[in-house]
């Protein structure tokens, strides 16, 4: 039998946007019981940089010097800058193409969504995942040979993999590894055990936008919500995902008592409306995968959509040393 794990509370600020989210957010693990699962207070993941935001513990030091590359990377934009952002966003044809990356493409209609009080659609989330922060990871391991590259899945990897869109209902909903086990000939190098960070974004239900992180050096599968809750059927999904593939690769089993699933943490930026969540989802992912601190929140929300919209214009997320 599994441990049983408290239900967290759904923060106060957040309100609701679907009718079983406490059922989402209680749902307490199932299966392998053998790895750690944890719902931790915040603060303290074991990879510096990228469990949320800072806590009180860390040495000041430690704290500015966060502060200040966070800093960096939400830098103000410069005037060339905030033309092609005012650009992409304007009225124009719907389904005119603005951004084109072999088979991903961004049309006007959803550029629109990064306005101000609009939910994110896959088109953009997908392409500034997939493309933008592809490239500036590519970039950086160009930089730094010794740093191993990460990948971006679409949100159809987790959709697939849980067969969300089965016309039957007993298959619906459920783990199956078959249904993605060519995916990881795409990533970097053709195997996930080489990577740094996999990001999977997780659309529930066409209402709600998460994402979970495999911190594949960790040996840590987390969980990131702007809403403070916690699919842990997600967590154990990507942990058998990775199991599946160990076997795949190495013919013998992975020892998953080295892992460790842990569930949204309470320093986890919050969202304080109902549609921002894509948002907040594009920048879990940016800050995680420059090996940052989430120091950002509701208040940076509306320059995060330009950010995004600037990194699909330019085909790559903005970088801490692009000029200012």
């Amino acid at each position: 039998m599994s441990p049983s794990v408290p239900a967290k509370k759904r923060a106060a600020a957040a309100s609701p946007l679907f009718e079983d989210y406490d059922t989402y957010n209680n749902a307490a693990p199932t299966i392998f019981s053998q790895a750690t699962k944890r719902r931790r207070t915040g603060g303290n993941a074991k990879a510096s940089g990228t469990g949320s935001s800072m806590s009180a513990a860390n040495p000041p030091d430690m704290e500015r010097k966060a502060r200040d590359y966070a800093m960096k990377l939400m830098r103000p934009f410069t005037a060339e800058e905030q033309t092609v952002v005012e650009d992409a966003l304007k009225d124009g044809p719907p389904k005119e193409i603005l951004a084109k990356q072999g088979a991903d493409s961004v049309q006007r209609g959803s550029m629109q969504t990064l306005c101000r009080g609009q939910w994110l659609n896959d088109e953009v989330i997908n392409y500034f995942l997939k493309n933008c922060l592809m490239r500036r990871d590519e970039k950086m391991c160009t930089t730094d040979t010794s740093r191993r590259r990460s990948h971006f899945f679409n949100s159809f990897f987790i959709q697939t993999m849980f067969d969300e869109k089965s016309k039957d209902p007993e298959l619906r909903g459920r783990y199956n590894f078959d249904n993605v086990k060519n995916w990881s000939k795409k990533v970097p190098g053709g195997d996930i055990f080489n990577l740094k960070y996999i990001v999977c974004p997780i659309n529930i239900d066409d209402t709600h936008w998460t994402s979970a992180v495999i911190f594949m050096e960790d040996k840590r599968i987390q969980y990131y919500d702007s809403m403070g809750g916690t699919d842990w059927s997600k967590l154990e999904g990507l942990l058998k995902y990775v199991k599946d593939e160990y076997s795949a690769k190495n013919g013998k089993e992975l020892d998953v008592t080295e892992w460790e699933l842990v569930s949204c943490t309470s320093d986890t930026p919050r969202q304080k409306n109902g549609y921002d969540c894509g948002v907040f989802t594009c920048m879990f992912a940016d800050f995680i995968s420059k090996d940052c601190q989430l120091l950002f929140n509701q208040d940076h929300i509306d320059q995060c959509r330009q950010r995004i919209a600037l990194s699909i214009m330019n085909y790559c997320a903005i970088d801490d040393s692009d000029s200012q």
